[in-house]
């Protein structure tokens, strides 16, 4: 068995953000062959810069899922991977009005019951009232920077559209084929 952890995190961000090329960078390192310790170094970077853009956090959604891991992690890849084929309408939908919109995802597939899923599992253990509070998506970030890659099946990192590209405009990700993203509150510090 096995277990899921996902982040998707739409950020505003205009076209030619210094952040967005960062986050491309992040991309194309988590794809290069890793050890453990290179992936963990890849993965602490990736929180570092996912941190830093939390102020420009409007919609996101994340998921811990044990038992079934395995379908969440091969059906969020899918559908991610095949964003890669989406034309300029699909991120801009019928009005054709692009936006600033980046869509940042990264998910984890996790052996039950290691040191990751039992840390990860804290971390997600929250009141459904805290689930879309920008300090919660810092707290999950942050649980990224303390995984024992040992426990890490697969992982990978996605953004779309391209950063080189207009981004999503908000109709396509408020509703239609994002009907889970919600709208993020400031929320309250935890202690």
């Amino acid at each position: 068995m096995s277990t899921f952890f996902g982040i998707q995190m739409v950020l505003d961000l205009p076209q030619r953000h210094l952040i967005r090329e960062r986050l491309a960078r992040c991309v194309r390192t988590m794809r290069k062959g890793q050890n453990h310790h290179e992936q963990r170094a890849a993965w602490l970077q990736v929180a570092t810069v996912m941190t830093s853009t939390l102020p420009m956090l409007v919609l996101g959604n994340w998921e811990f899922v044990r038992k079934r891991g395995s379908n969440e992690f091969t059906a969020w890849k899918g559908e991610l991977e095949a964003m890669a084929g989406w034309s300029n309408h699909d991120f801009q939908g019928a009005e054709q009005v692009p936006d600033d919109l980046l869509l940042v995802t990264v998910i984890f597939l996790i052996q039950a019951g290691s040191n990751a899923d039992l840390a990860l599992g804290d971390r997600c253990d929250l009141p459904e009232s805290d689930w879309y509070q920008r300090v919660t998506f810092g707290r999950l970030i942050a649980g990224v920077w303390q995984l024992n890659h040992l426990g890490v099946h697969d992982s990978a990192m996605y953004l779309a559209p391209n950063p080189d590209r207009l981004g999503f405009s908000r109709s396509v990700l408020v509703g239609g084929e994002f009907p889970h993203l919600r709208p993020i509150t400031a929320g309250k510090a935890q202690t």
